[in-house]
């Protein structure tokens, strides 16, 4: 990725000044869920981390469109500069992207994943 790709990236983290509502706002945690599940689920939309995790993942389908959860995770890390393992984020990320689906972005053809090795669906900006 280059520095312009980089710069557009650090350009739009940057206009994030206040939590912003989510994109989507569908059910975090099952009828059935204990309270806990149910408290997490409430706070991660509460604090505004819903909202920027949906704005991300939706922004690096953007950026990189045509790839994997795990390999968007992973260039999150490697080119983005993003703290912590692909690992982390690639959990993040599905979680986000299956929720933005149909709606922001769009999980079309499967394909071998270059980080994982498994078949796995691509995500493409809708």
């Amino acid at each position: 990725m280059g520095d312009e790709t980089r710069q557009d990236y650090d350009r739009y983290r940057q206009k994030r000044f206040a939590p912003r509502p989510p994109l989507v706002d569908t059910p975090r945690a099952r009828e059935t869920d204990p309270a806990t599940s149910h408290q997490s689920a409430a706070a991660i939309k509460a604090t505004g981390a819903l909202g920027e995790q949906q704005r991300d993942a939706a922004q690096l389908v953007r950026l990189f469109p045509g790839h994997t959860t795990s390999e968007l995770a992973k260039l999150k890390v490697e080119k983005l500069g993003a703290e912590g393992s692909w690992e982390k984020w690639r959990h993040i990320l599905g979680r986000r992207l299956s929720e933005l689906a149909g709606v922001h972005v769009d999980g079309r053809a499967e394909r071998r994943c270059k980080v994982t090795g498994r078949r796995a669906l691509t995500w493409w900006p809708k």
